[in-house]
């Protein structure tokens, strides 16, 4: 998972900023989280089970009987920071609220009803689902630990290549930050929404190319292809964009 400042820890720098900038930043982590749950149910959408690495429950347990018992002990699990490693939490949540650092599930949020709400977004790795369902004796899938084995193969791989633990570092970040993707419509079509909501929230007009526009912003997020959706989808929201450097929306003709 990609490393980065999430918002409840940059409240303490609202004493140190004015109130403009603060909320400026607060809009531009909110959005660049945004654009890789994005990014990242695109992928999962994508990918077949046994390329995959992160998985939901009711992919681990097709059937809706046996997972509410499932549910009930993953939760607990949860709670009691069983699913914890090193104070960091190896589930991820991308339907609850952006404010979780990284996308991770604090145990404490396994109480209450909103658990019930958020359980069908969350995720694990494979290896992780499979030690788990070791643990309390569940049925581990053949092909769940066909490819947790496959994912804990190329970790000791990248262990073995030159640069040792720099080597499994770029590995693992490469596995769960935005590189290169494809961009379908769709997903052009959610970017450009979420840019012009950005470039809206800081006074500026969207433009299609120049430092601030939504071509250099894809780049930015690992969309290399795909510009011409990129263009459609921001002209089908805005109308004909303006091209090069944004102007403040507020600056008059």
């Amino acid at each position: 998972m990609s490393s980065g400042k999430s918002y409840s820890s940059s409240l303490d720098d609202a004493q140190m900023m004015g109130d403009r900038q603060y909320f400026e930043l607060l809009s531009h982590d909110r959005a660049r989280w945004e654009r890789w749950r994005i990014w990242f149910r695109d992928r999962a959408t994508r990918t077949s089970l046994r390329r995959r690495r992160w998985f939901q429950i009711s992919e681990i347990e097709p059937d809706s009987a046996a997972r509410a018992l499932l549910i009930r002990l993953w939760r607990a699990s949860i709670y009691s920071g069983d699913l914890e490693v090193g104070g960091k939490s190896q589930v991820l949540c991308l339907s609850a609220t952006p404010l979780l650092a990284g996308w991770r599930l604090p145990c404490e949020l396994a109480r209450g009803e909103q658990f019930n709400v958020i359980v069908g977004d969350l995720w694990m790795s494979a290896p992780r689902w499979v030690e788990w369902l070791r643990q309390i004796r569940g049925v581990q899938p053949q092909w769940l630990c066909e490819t947790a084995e496959l994912s804990q193969r190329r970790t000791a791989e990248a262990r073995l290549a030159p640069g040792g633990q720099t080597a499994r570092a770029s590995q693992e970040a490469a596995n769960d930050r935005p590189q290169t993707r494809r961009v379908t419509s769709t997903l052009a079509k959610e970017f450009a929404r979420k840019y012009v909501d950005e470039m809206q929230a800081k006074g500026q007009h969207p433009t299609q190319s120049g430092e601030h526009g939504i071509l250099e912003a894809a780049r930015s997020d690992g969309l290399t292809e795909g510009r011409q959706f990129l263009r459609d989808a921001l002209k089908e929201i805005v109308g004909t964009p303006k091209r090069g450097r944004p102007e403040k929306a507020s600056r008059k003709k």
